[in-house]
């Protein structure tokens, strides 16, 4: 009779619910029903019905039937190339085979894994001058083979288990111990935001649970990553749940760590794994995720990643939106539920090698009878700050713009933001991950000089709202190049959903010239005086200057094309005004003027200032006061949470 290999889902309670945890046991079928017991990674024995029986009906179905058609398309294919889809292959065919028992899946899986194993390259070329150990290619596959060695073990010839055995060990453990033991441990070991720190302790941390009743020396890398993957979500995910490094590498770093992380609350249950999950509860993680992702169905690519990563979302394009797997863990943890983590599980999807969603998914996602595949989005929150991640969001049904006032880790971007107006991407971050320097950036130079790469952050001095206006306010002085700036403060309002205007406070030791640039993919550009134009396909806006001086407008092209607002001589002191207003029709945009003494003027709409201590504060908006308005330090976000406030 062949072995068939069975996997379950345990579920321990915590919270006053079940949360999933998980490991596997392999029960080995022959004509003498002899039974061999592995202690595994992920399910447990007596949630396999359960689970079985769960990919009958939805939210389960669609994802499982798109997971299963692909993993029957790989019986015909070649193995892939490239890590990550190697690490897709074979954990979608060892899935499929955990839940139908076809040997066929197991096949696949372990044709998937030789084949990784035989190419030999477990650490990228590139990565050599800088990195001594495991990289992320070694995380990638030292996971995908875990996946294979503990889901189709008993389904495995023995020369096949110890091939794989011996390349986890050799190639990848092995590389993880120079990694852990070096003398400075690798350069990402304990790193505050790069994704690295994430995948590679996450990856390996798994590898070495696969063989922690077979190798002594996985047992000490084990605990090494018991240690360190509960500190990457403690130090890594930022308050409010953002992070420094953009929403497309955070997520890279983090979907391994959880992995890893769930794998060790089954091992080890020692409570800082549970700790970590409840931390993620407290910090709304997987808010930001959904927040930062525009009408458009495009991110706000912010700190380095390219405009069209995660485009789309799975249930209505069958591709891209919020991170499904991780959005159902965190919703899990949550014990009356999570209503916009769980539409972000359902109409969300898992990164682009798994097909419909990650295994991973299907352990996480609360099995409660309820889905919200195809439902409208909660409706969002028109102004809030990622405190951590110094991202703050401002919408209305016409404008939507995502402001980055974090760190420069990667990307020179502090004071840029993305906008949209009647759902068109008109002000961008240039795509390229390359394009990482500020003159590129809808922010501003300084004698042509940018921000410092990773040592700064930028400071909120305000974040909140009035009537009919939401506003912000942040220092940027220290942030950048020597000499720096003695003054730098970009204040920005959003008024009444309809406009946008933002005053930059400017001041230096010397005359200087000072510029600030709005960036766009659109070619339509016109420019007449200190007015110009920016034309998308369907929609537009003006873009107005004034100043504490004479202010033009020039038109330029570095990445993108630009518009630059600046004084015609350098000065001291400057401040410099730039109004987005959107196009409509022929009617004519509003006058926009600034007084000494602080008042500006956009229209009919009076803004008043006043100097506190030499710089230019918000006194009021067409009469209404603002000086009451919070600093940013409190959270401004707020829980879909039945019963939570």
């Amino acid at each position: 009779m062949a072995r068939i290999s069975m996997s379950f889902l345990h579920v321990p309670r915590l919270r006053g619910f079940l949360l999933p945890g998980l490991f596997v046991v392999i029960l080995s079928m022959n004509a003498n029903a002899e039974t061999t017991t592995r202690h595994g990674l992920f399910f447990a024995p007596s949630e396999v019905p359960a689970l079985r029986e769960r990919m009958d009906r939805e939210p389960f179905a669609t994802r499982w039937a798109e997971m299963r058609q692909r993993a029957e398309a790989l019986w015909n294919e070649p193995p892939a190339r490239g890590a990550r889809y190697q690490l897709g292959n074979m954990g979608s065919s060892a899935f499929a085979y955990v839940i139908t028992g076809d040997s066929r899946h197991a096949d696949r899986a372990v044709r998937e894994a030789r084949a990784a194993i035989a190419q030999g390259r477990w650490i990228a070329p590139r990565h050599v001058s800088f990195n001594r150990g495991a990289d992320l290619t070694t995380a990638e596959l030292s996971l995908g083979l875990a996946l294979v060695y503990d889901w189709c073990h008993e389904a495995m010839d023995t020369q096949s288990r110890e091939v794989i055995r011996t390349a986890l060990l050799e190639e990848g453990l092995r590389r993880y111990a120079i990694s852990v033991d070096g003398n400075p441990r690798e350069w990402w070991f304990e790193h505050a935001i790069n994704n690295w720190r994430g995948v590679c302790h996450g990856g390996m941390g798994v590898a070495a649970l696969a063989l922690y009743d077979e190798s002594p020396e996985a047992r000490r890398l084990a605990e090494v990553a018991r240690v360190q993957v509960p500190r990457i979500f403690e130090q890594v995910v930022a308050i409010d749940g953002g992070g420094h490094e953009g929403v497309g590498y955070h997520h890279y770093g983090i979907t391994y760590a959880t992995s890893a992380l769930m794998a060790l609350k089954h091992r080890f249950e020692d409570g800082s794994q549970a700790a970590a999950l409840e931390l993620m509860r407290e910090r709304l993680a997987g808010y930001w995720d959904i927040y930062m992702q525009g009408p458009d169905l495009r991110y706000a690519n912010i700190g380095r990643m390219g405009g069209d990563w995660g485009e789309g979302l799975w249930s209505r394009t069958g591709r891209g939106g919020p991170h499904a797997e991780l959005c159902a863990l965190f919703e899990s943890v949550v014990s009356g539920g999570d209503d916009l983590l769980r539409w972000g599980a359902d109409n969300g999807s898992s990164r682009f090698y798994w097909p419909g969603a990650s295994p991973f998914w299907f352990l996480w996602r609360r099995d409660d009878g309820r889905s919200a595949i195809g439902a409208p989005r909660p409706e969002l929150q028109p102004a809030v700050l990622f405190r951590g991640a110094g991202h703050a969001v401002l919408q209305s049904p016409r404008l939507w713009l995502a402001f980055s006032g974090g760190r420069t880790h990667n990307r020179r971007d502090l004071g840029a933001f993305v906008l949209t107006v009647d759902g068109e991407r008109l002000i961008h971050i240039p795509d390229s991950n390359q394009a990482t320097e500020t003159r590129d950036q809808s922010t501003v130079l300084i004698d042509g000089r940018g921000q410092i790469r990773d040592t700064t952050e930028a400071r909120y001095l305000r974040f909140g709202s009035g009537e009919d206006f939401h506003y912000l306010a942040l220092d940027l002085a220290r942030t950048y190049e020597a000499p720096a700036p003695q003054r730098f403060v970009r204040h920005l309002l959003m008024i009444r959903g309809d406009y946008l205007v933002l005053v930059d406070d400017l001041a230096a030791s010397r005359p200087t010239r000072f510029e600030a640039r709005i960036q766009t993919s659109r070619r339509q550009l016109e420019i007449e005086g200190n007015r110009g134009r920016i034309q998308g396909d369907h929609a537009g806006l003006h873009v107005l200057t004034a100043g504490s001086t004479g202010i033009g407008l020039t038109h330029g092209r570095s990445v993108l094309d630009y518009l630059a607002a600046a004084p015609a001589e350098p000065q001291t002191e400057v401040v410099l005004i730039t109004v987005l207003y959107p196009i409509d029709g022929d009617k004519p945009p509003p006058a926009v003027a600034w007084t000494p003494e602080g008042e500006l003027r956009v229209g009919e709409d009076r803004f008043s200032f006043a100097r506190e201590d030499g710089a230019w504060s918000l006194r009021s908006v067409n009469g209404a006061s603002a000086e009451d308005l919070p600093t940013g330090a409190d959270r401004s976000l707020l829980p879909l949470r039945p019963g939570e406030t």
